[in-house]
């Protein structure tokens, strides 16, 4: 089942830095724009950024990912904005790049991996779109098996 017109955010607390992660799943940058004001680009397949969540006032890290345009969304992709999030995020909480003790960097990408693709899971269960399918990984014990 394809479903092109899927537009949807999650927004999710971050552990131990505080503020928001918010996700944003669309292709219609004039949905994005609806939930974040300043968003000033025109088209875009991926994209991290540093801002205010306005519904709540309080500092927030921002990823769309527009599956619409598939053939820029790879792995690699999604672990490029998530290195630019995890960067911002330390980078206002004080954290310098060392490039000896990496883990607080090391662990914020790895934290926003894992909250992508878990939700990609949920959109791939809520849709049924085979478009997610190949990007998902569900929380432990529930991964596709490679025959399906």
């Amino acid at each position: 089942m394809k479903n092109k017109s899927v537009n949807i955010v999650k927004v999710v607390d971050i552990p131990i830095y505080h503020g928001k992660l918010v996700l944003i799943l669309s292709g219609d940058m004039d949905y994005v724009r609806s939930h974040i004001e300043d968003f000033d680009c025109e088209r875009v397949f991926a994209h991290a950024w540093h801002f205010e969540w306005k519904p709540e006032s309080m500092e927030a890290f921002g990823m769309v990912l527009n599956f619409r345009d598939r053939s820029n969304m790879t792995h690699g992709a999604i672990a490029h904005e998530a290195s630019h999030l995890a960067s911002y995020i330390a980078s206002s909480r004080g954290i310098v790049a060392d490039f000896e003790n990496d883990e607080p960097v090391a662990y914020l990408v790895s934290w926003i991996v894992d909250q992508i693709y878990y939700w990609l899971y949920e959109v791939w269960k809520e849709t049924g779109d085979d478009e997610y399918a190949s990007f998902w990984t569900g929380p432990p014990g529930t991964r596709k098996p490679k025959s399906e």
